[in-house]
């Protein structure tokens, strides 16, 4: 009979000892110790004399470390679950049509793209648009669109169901009910926590208002212009007074004041819910007009880049625009190829982008941008900003880290993920707005292809 010498190593915090069997050579994990109490029959050895005690492990005690090539029992340890991988986001068709892809008519082989902008409410792929320019969701998932050609504003459900909100799809600039109210163009639209609408309404130079109720008013801009053009100007001041030259986007914070880019002026500028102007940042000053010797005039309108404090910085075409929660200004400059940040405490600087123009992604200067036309945040305080003439939708962190999120340079109206096998897989037709709702659910508007595609 082999006996195994027991040496105690170590005890554990519950009480349980770490014996060393030298002939197993491992270390076994016992139960607490119990030590009998000898009765009057129990041996008991002479003092001095050692104790060999033979010990034979249980089935349910388990050698903790093991000598190679000697056997054991292995201690049960969980498996290690494998990390599940980030779902990729897909892109569908969510409103519009589906057929603007031809073959090759041209012979030149490449796709032709045929015009399919039109009228027609409906339920997804039956609804038509008329180059689109301006989205927006309201905090019950509800998407409404800028429909510039048909002169009208859009709602479509989180079902897909779409409606003609306000307008008459006639030209013009009339207030009232919504059903008999006309727009002139409109290119931008944003929605309030109470579920005002506000229309960029581009041709007329006016921002108009769409209560809840139903009734349209002008907020600021000229009042019921008819006819196909407006006054355009820089002007600040209340209501009808003031005035404001080729904007295109606007955006609505908590308090209900309404901000525009003013890309004509190359500022921003700030509309409270009493119709008072005001620029928040950019030349507060009109465009200077000149007449050289032979009477040709020339307009210098204050373009440029500069950061710094919000009344001496510069833009260049200014043109997307979003706030967020700390009530900062981020802005699509579209010819300065940047996205600028205007902080609450008024002053501008470049989160991303450089005097370069290109899709490079990286860090701040080193990203580059190209005809920037929209921004949107998503609720991760991520951008996402729109690139028409790369049919690409780029994401910026607030650190300015820059990478390519949807769409090759190429036009195309692919759905699918957005990456497949580490390369960009959907393609887009030239995009021209973005919107996020409160979900995360990414809306694209597109330009030439006249409808909506979802990403989520």
């Amino acid at each position: 009979m082999v006996s195994s010498v027991v040496t105690l190593v170590a005890c554990q915090p519950a009480g349980n000892r770490l014996f060393g069997q030298t002939d197993y050579q491992s270390v076994t994990n016992k139960s607490p110790l119990t030590v009998p109490v000898p009765s009057a029959s129990s041996p008991v050895a002479s003092p001095g004399a050692s104790v060999t005690p033979s010990v034979t492990p249980s089935a349910s005690e388990t050698p903790l470390v093991q000598a190679s090539g000697l056997p054991s029992v292995l201690p049960s340890v969980p498996a290690t679950p494998s990390p599940t991988p980030t779902p990729v986001p897909v892109v569908t068709l969510f409103a519009g049509t589906d057929r603007d892809a031809t073959t090759d008519v041209n012979g030149d082989g490449k796709t032709d793209w045929k015009d399919t902008g039109g009228f027609s409410d409906g339920n997804g792929v039956g609804a038509r648009f008329n180059a689109p320019e301006g989205i927006a969701c309201d905090t019950e998932g509800n998407v409404f669109v800028a429909d510039t050609l048909n002169h009208r504003i859009r709602k479509i459900t989180r079902d897909g169901v779409v409606t003609t909100y306000a307008g008459t799809g006639e030209q013009g600039s009339v207030n009232g009910p919504r059903n008999s109210a006309k727009f002139n163009g409109p290119a931008g639209v944003a929605v309030s926590r109470n579920g005002t609408v506000y229309v960029a309404d581009r041709g007329n130079c006016a921002v108009r208002k769409i209560t809840p109720a139903g009734q349209v008013s002008t907020l600021a801009g000229p009042v019921e212009i008819s006819g196909f053009a407006s006054p355009q100007g820089y002007v600040n001041g209340t209501g009808d007074a003031a005035r404001f030259d080729l904007f295109a986007r606007l955006a609505v914070d908590a308090n209900d004041n309404v901000y525009v880019t003013d890309g004509q002026n190359n500022c921003v500028r700030k509309i409270t819910p009493a119709g008072v102007v005001t620029t928040v940042a950019g030349p507060d000053r009109l465009p200077t007009v000149d007449r050289d010797k032979n009477g040709v005039i020339n307009v210098f309108d204050f373009f440029g880049w500069k950061d710094g404090p919000a009344a001496e910085a510069e833009f260049y075409v200014p043109y997307g625009m979003v706030l967020d929660s700390d009530g900062n200004i981020f802005v699509a400059d579209n010819q300065n190829n940047r996205i600028r940040k205007i902080s609450k405490d008024g002053l501008v600087g470049t989160l991303a982008g450089s005097e370069k123009f290109g899709v490079d992604e990286g860090v701040g200067t080193g990203a580059t941008f190209f005809n920037v036309r929209a921004i949107t945040r998503e609720p991760s305080g991520n951008l996402l900003v729109v690139q028409p003439s790369n049919h690409m939708i780029r994401r910026v962190t607030p650190t300015g880290q820059v990478t390519n999120f949807a769409g090759q340079s190429d036009a195309g109206r692919v759905n699918g993920p957005v990456s497949k096998d580490g390369k960009a897989f959907a393609t887009f037709n030239q995009p021209i707005d973005v919107a996020v709702d409160g979900a995360g659910t990414i809306y694209v508007l597109e330009l030439r292809s006249h409808g909506v595609r979802r990403i989520q």
